[in-house]
């Protein structure tokens, strides 16, 4: 199957998205990627595109998806390409993003659609609005911020693994 993605996709991170390494790169124009931006990536299961799109531009990105065993496989991707630092995940539906309002600059979901039963839902939450872009506060990397009444704890519900 690795195979099979190289030749389609360019790389392999686990058959999780058939979006190519020139898509990715397109997005990455189009949503203005660059070292000063946090980008959200819904449905990112093992964590393409979200990691190539952080490698190839400098952002810093958080990765949402629900299967915890893929969300742990995009993070030791990220350890193993040098992104841990500018790489988070976080189990939550993309129906119901724990993050409040503004807390990205951009956003992006490859092929989550398709696997999710409320289209809509996701499609709505998914246009909360970003926030403008602003560097991270003195010290400190993370820039977004959970909706009250969830929290980054292994209980139901969002949490950040």
């Amino acid at each position: 199957m690795r195979d099979l993605e190289r030749s389609v996709c360019g790389c392999a991170y686990g058959s999780t998205s058939w979006t190519t390494r020139r898509e990715a790169e397109r997005i990455a124009e189009l949503l203005e990627l660059g070292p000063d931006v946090q980008l959200l990536d819904v449905g990112a299961g093992s964590g393409w595109p979200g990691l190539y799109l952080a490698q190839l531009t400098g952002c810093d990105v958080v990765l949402v998806d629900l299967p915890l065993v893929a969300l742990r496989i995009a993070l030791a991707r990220a350890t193993d390409d040098g992104l841990s630092e500018r790489c988070e995940a976080v189990a939550a539906d993309g129906a119901a993003l724990p993050f409040l309002d503004g807390s990205f600059d951009a956003l992006s979901h490859s092929d989550v659609l398709c696997c999710a039963p409320d289209k809509l839902a996701i499609l709505r939450a998914c246009r909360r609005p970003p926030h403008p872009l602003l560097p991270p506060a003195p010290g400190r990397s993370r820039r977004w911020t959970m909706r009250p009444g969830t929290s980054p704890a292994p209980s139901p519900g969002p949490w950040a693994i």
